[in-house]
């Protein structure tokens, strides 16, 4: 079964080098489980700001459909919270995409099958409530999309990209 494990370079999580010998480099910190146990996860994705907040998103199955899920880690806590679900159940999200800018808001995109066609979908987490809002279909109804990305600029804006299928052609 596959799983979401997270690794991190001890610089980076700590964001000093630690002391060591001049040949010596940074070490990667033991490997933690972050998703859910008993679930199929996938396709992971991750950031972090700059304060050393992360977001980390994957792609669970929960035996009927596939899932968007997240958990977050609190740079004040240094603790991750429980994953939780993104995506509505009953229609399966893939490919999910992560980005935060420097103060801890973050916006996940995926693409979600609602039976006929291929949608775009987001979500996004302010810093300053802590909690996902409800996910929002932003490609055009009608037209499958696919593959998303996402980018925060400085200020908290958000832009996404994606393919999209005008027909056969």
């Amino acid at each position: 079964m596959w799983r979401v494990i997270l690794a991190a370079v001890a610089c980076i999580v700590v964001g000093t080098l630690p002391a060591a010998p001049a040949e010596a480099g940074p070490a990667w910190l033991p490997a933690l489980d972050i998703s859910a146990a008993a679930h199929f996860a996938q396709s992971p994705q991750v950031a972090v700001d700059p304060r050393g907040n992360v977001v980390a998103v994957w792609t669970r199955f929960n035996g009927t459909n596939y899932m968007v899920q997240a958990a977050v880690r609190q740079a004040s806590s240094g603790a991750w919270q429980a994953p939780v679900d993104l995506s509505v159940a009953g229609q399966s999200a893939v490919g999910p995409q992560v980005a935060l800018d420097p103060q801890g808001n973050a916006v996940v995109v995926w693409s979600r099958f609602s039976g006929t066609h291929e949608i775009i979908q987001s979500t996004v987490r302010p810093a300053a409530s802590g909690v996902w809002q409800a996910p929002v279909d932003i490609s055009v109804d009608g037209e499958d999309a696919a593959s998303p990305q996402v980018a925060l600029d400085p200020q908290g804006n958000a832009i996404a990209v994606w393919s999209r299928s005008n027909g056969p052609t």
